[in-house]
């Protein structure tokens, strides 16, 4: 069981909120700020699944930073999007610095309303900002019987093989696979070893990092969280690994592979920003994302689909497993378990805690 606890919050140290109130909280800060409530709630429910899921350096530990987007005006609290080109199954949209989990949404229903009539649904999207977890909109499209696509790019924080200096985001992937008596298989992962959040995480906590996760900017392994974000905020080099290391023998170039294919279909198929261009500004984060949803039809029946998703699950289930383990989890399960366990109260660590205290005493709202 190393991997669920790896993903779970032990439960001496956590606390526990009312996953209503938490959302009702987050609503809030957001309308305070001058979000429209249906924004303001589209944007608490995605931050708070990602609390839920157990994916915490995505959830309402980041308000702080969406909350100096906005006051410094590189967010804007109204989405207001032009469209900069459209064909019947393909979309660019410009968000003119839209909040990026409401770009994000707005962008996967217009690709599910594509995919309902033309069988698959593009949308590219410029000139936005952090929108929480990947995976929360590749699952939109499950109850539609369609698989669900989610990429973006970030600023650089990555170190490409053989680099001594981040030139590509962490850059996530997710794509969600509908299943029928299984829940959906759903990959959502950052192309790098761990996404950025997860060293706040653990800057907040006081730990160090394993050694296999960053370098310095001589491109030395480095164990403090604190350095690597410092170099990252200020681009003196070093960053992030891919996915796989440092080394070709280990797979590092295959992480950056993905990464760069993640650069290319969001940034340049948007034509936003990309690479060391992103973030320049600070009038905008400059994000770029890539939705697609696709209905299952379009090749096979969707019943026959699913039914031999849950035949793959089961033989992956049935599998022997190593010594001391009991189970082979399927991308997203450990996700979707902490969300059935959360679903009434969600538990945090007191280091969020504080952070969503501290919120609660400035807004003038009761966490």
């Amino acid at each position: 069981m190393r991997l669920l606890k790896e993903t779970t919050i032990k439960e001496e140290k956590s606390i526990s909120i009312a996953t209503k109130k938490l959302l009702k909280f987050t609503s809030k800060i957001f309308q305070h700020l001058g979000v429209c409530e249906e924004d303001a709630d589209i944007t608490a429910d995605i931050l708070v699944c990602a609390d839920r899921r157990g994916i915490h350096s995505h959830g309402v530990a980041r308000l702080p930073r969406y909350i100096e987007d906005i006051e410094q005006g590189r967010a804007s609290t109204t989405y207001s999007p032009d469209i900069v080109h459209q064909t019947p199954i393909s979309m660019v949209i410009d968000a003119n610095r839209g909040m990026g989990h409401i770009a994000g949404y707005r962008s996967m229903e217009k690709a599910i309303e594509m995919a309902d009539s033309s069988g698959i649904g593009m949308i590219a999207v410029r000139n936005s900002n952090h929108f929480g977890i990947a995976g929360y909109y590749s699952m939109m499209a499950l109850e539609h019987d369609m698989v669900g696509f989610t990429i973006c790019n970030t600023s650089p924080m990555v170190v490409p093989t053989y680099s001594r200096d981040a030139l590509i985001g962490t850059n996530p992937i997710s794509i969600a696979f509908p299943a029928k008596k299984h829940r959906a298989i759903v990959i959502d992962m950052a192309t790098s070893t761990v996404p950025r959040g997860r060293l706040e995480n653990y800057a907040r906590e006081g730990k160090t990092i394993p050694t296999t996760w960053a370098v310095d900017t001589e491109g030395k392994p480095v164990s403090d969280p604190e350095l690597v974000l410092k170099n990252l905020k200020e681009r003196l080099g070093g960053g992030l690994l891919p996915l796989g290391g440092s080394e070709v023998i280990n797979g590092g170039h295959k992480g950056y592979c993905l990464a760069l294919a993640v650069e290319v279909m969001s940034g340049l198929m948007a034509g936003g920003p990309f690479s060391t261009n992103i973030g320049r500004s600070r009038d905008s984060n400059d994000i770029s994302f890539f939705f697609s949803a696709m209905r299952i039809d379009l090749f096979r029946d969707a019943d026959e689909f699913k039914d031999d998703i849950d035949y793959l699950i089961d033989t992956i289930k049935r599998a022997d497993k190593v010594e001391g383990e009991d189970t082979i989890y399927i991308p997203g399960e450990i996700a979707f378990l902490n969300e059935e366990r959360n679903s009434i109260m969600v538990e945090i660590s007191p280091e969020i805690y504080t952070i969503v205290k501290n919120l609660g005493d400035r807004f003038g709202y009761e966490i």
